[in-house]
C-alpha cells in the first residue's frame, strides 16, 4: 500500500511540472515564434502575455525595450518567474524606446520572480546633465528649467528602473502588489529612481543598485507598504540608499520592514529636489520615515553617506550597525507627530562622521545603549572597505545580548565570544579569515 501511495504521489508531482511551461525570449527572435529554446519571442511583452502559474521567462543575452507587467499573478505554490537565462546578460534599456520606467508593474501583481536582469538608461543626455554643478546659481537654473520641459513635454522627470504602481486609493490592499521577490538584480545610470512604488510583502534579495540621480534626485529605493525584505543588496552613489515612506500616514503605514546585511556607500549625492525646488545637500543610507512600526534595521554597512540612518517610526530596532563617515551618522528628529516612540537603538558602531555621530531626541520610550560612538573601532582596513574587527577593537563582547540578532552581516552566528559584539561583523573565535569587502 505504501508503495501504491508513492507511486501515485509521483505521477502528481510529475503532472504538476509537466503543467508548467518555459518561454524563451532572444533579439533574434521572432514574436510570432513559439517561445521554445529553437524558436524564441523578440520581445519580452508577447512571453509575459502567455505566462499562467508556475511559468518561466527566460530572457537571453541581449539589449531590450522597456516592458510593462500588468495584473500578472502566480500563486504562492507556482510563482511565475522572469529572469535571465543562465550566464547570460539581459540588459532592459529605457533608451531610446523612452517612457517613464523601464519594468512597469501595474494592475495587481502578485507571487512573480523577477532575477539577474540588468536594468539601465543609456540616454546619452544623461551625462550632460550631470556635468552641471549645483553647487553654481547659474547651472541649478539650467537644471530648473531643464527639468520643466522634461516634466512638460516628456513626462520624464521621476525616471524609474523598476516601477511598482501602486492602486489609485491605497490602502485598499486587496488591489495591492504583494509576494513579488527581485533577486540578483543589477540596476543603474539612471536620472531618478531604482526601484519605487507601493505594495505588501516585497523581497529584495542580494541587488546591485548605483550611479542613480544628479541633478534629479537619486533613489536606490522609493518605496511605502508593509512586511518588505531587504536583504544582502550593495548600493552606491546615489541621493539616497533606502527611503521606507507613506503616501498618507491617515491610511498606509511601513511596517514589519526588516532591513539586514546590506552594504550602503556613497548615498549622499547632492540633489535638486522637485517638489521644494531647492537643492538638497545629500540624502540618507537609510531613511525610515513613516507611521508603521516594528522595523527591524540590523546588520548594515554604512559608508560617507551624507546621513547614515535617519529614524521616523515606532516599537523599531536599530542594532548592530556600522556607520562610518558621511556628515550625520543614526539621526533621528524630535517631531509633534506621534510616531517617534518605543524604539531601541543598540550595539551600532558610528565613527567619522563630520558632524554629529548621534544625535536621538529624549524621551517617548527610546533607549539608547551598548553604541561604540565617536572611538575608533579599530577596523581591519577601512581605507580599502573592511569593517570587520581587529582582536583589540573595543566593539568586540562588548555589546549587549539581542535575540533578534542571531547572526552578523556575513551569517556568522552571534555571540563567538562571550557576548554580542557591537556593529555589523561578529569577529570569529579563532579569528579565522573573513570575507572580502564587495568592489566598487
Amino acid at each position: 500500500m505504501k508503495r501504491t501511495w508513492a507511486w501515485v504521489a509521483a505521477l502528481i508531482v510529475i503532472a504538476a511540472a509537466a503543467q508548467a511551461a518555459e518561454y524563451h525570449v532572444s533579439p533574434a527572435g521572432d514574436d510570432q515564434n513559439a517561445g521554445t529554446p529553437e524558436k524564441p519571442f523578440k520581445s519580452i511583452e508577447q512571453g509575459v502575455a502567455l505566462l499562467k502559474p508556475g511559468d518561466t521567462l527566460l530572457i537571453h543575452a541581449g539589449r531590450y525595450a522597456p516592458f510593462t507587467v500588468r495584473g500578472l499573478q502566480g500563486t504562492a505554490a507556482k510563482p511565475i518567474t522572469i529572469k535571465a537565462a543562465a550566464g547570460e546578460k539581459a540588459i532592459i534599456d529605457r533608451y531610446p524606446a523612452g517612457g517613464m520606467h523601464t519594468i512597469h508593474l501595474l494592475g495587481t501583481c502578485r507571487y512573480l520572480v523577477f532575477e539577474n536582469l540588468e536594468v539601465t538608461d543609456s540616454d546619452p543626455k544623461i551625462e550632460e546633465y550631470r556635468k552641471l554643478d549645483l553647487k553654481q546659481p547659474e547651472d541649478v537654473a539650467a537644471w530648473k528649467k531643464t527639468a520643466a520641459q522634461l516634466a512638460k513635454d516628456e513626462k520624464q522627470h521621476y525616471r524609474s528602473g523598476i516601477r511598482i504602481n501602486p492602486p489609485d486609493m491605497p490602502p485598499q490592499r486587496d488591489r495591492n502588489h504583494s509576494h513579488l521577490v527581485f533577486r540578483r538584480m543589477v540596476v543603474h545610470h539612471l536620472m531618478g529612481y531604482g526601484f519605487t512604488g507601493n505594495g505588501d510583502n516585497i523581497e529584495f534579495i542580494e541587488n546591485h543598485i548605483y550611479d542613480t540621480g544628479y541633478p534629479a534626485e537619486g533613489y536606490a529605493w522609493y518605496m511605502s507598504g508593509n512586511n518588505h525584505i531587504y536583504r544582502g543588496n550593495r548600493v552606491h552613489d546615489c541621493s539616497y540608499g533606502l527611503h521606507l515612506y507613506t503616501q498618507d500616514e491617515k491610511l498606509d503605514t511601513v511596517s514589519n520592514a526588516l532591513v539586514e546585511n546590506n552594504f550602503i556607500y556613497n548615498a549622499g549625492r547632492m540633489f535638486f529636489h522637485a517638489s521644494s525646488q531647492k537643492v538638497h545637500g545629500g540624502g540618507s543610507g537609510i531613511l525610515l520615515w513613516a507611521p508603521g512600526g516594528h522595523n527591524i534595521i540590523r546588520n548594515n554597512v554604512l559608508v560617507d553617506d551624507y546621513t547614515g540612518i535617519n529614524l521616523m517610526t515606532k516599537d523599531s530596532l536599530v542594532a548592530n550597525n556600522t556607520v562610518v563617515g558621511g556628515k550625520n551618522g543614526i539621526f533621528s528628529v524630535k517631531s509633534d507627530k506621534p510616531v517617534l516612540r518605543n524604539n531601541t537603538i543598540c550595539n551600532n558602531i558610528v565613527f567619522g562622521s563630520s558632524g554629529p555621530d548621534m544625535t536621538i531626541p529624549e524621551g517617548e520610550n527610546i533607549t539608547v545603549t551598548h553604541n561604540l560612538v565617536g572611538v575608533d573601532p579599530r577596523f581591519v582596513d577601512a581605507a580599502k572597505m573592511d569593517f570587520h574587527l581587529r582582536a583589540d577593537s573595543p566593539a568586540v563582547d562588548a555589546g549587549a545580548e539581542l535575540k533578534e540578532v542571531p547572526a552578523d552581516i556575513e551569517g556568522r552566528p552571534r555571540p563567538q565570544g562571550k557576548t554580542w559584539d557591537i556593529g555589523a561583523y561578529e569577529r570569529p573565535a579563532d579569528g579565522a579569515a573573513t570575507k572580502p569587502a564587495p568592489e566598487s
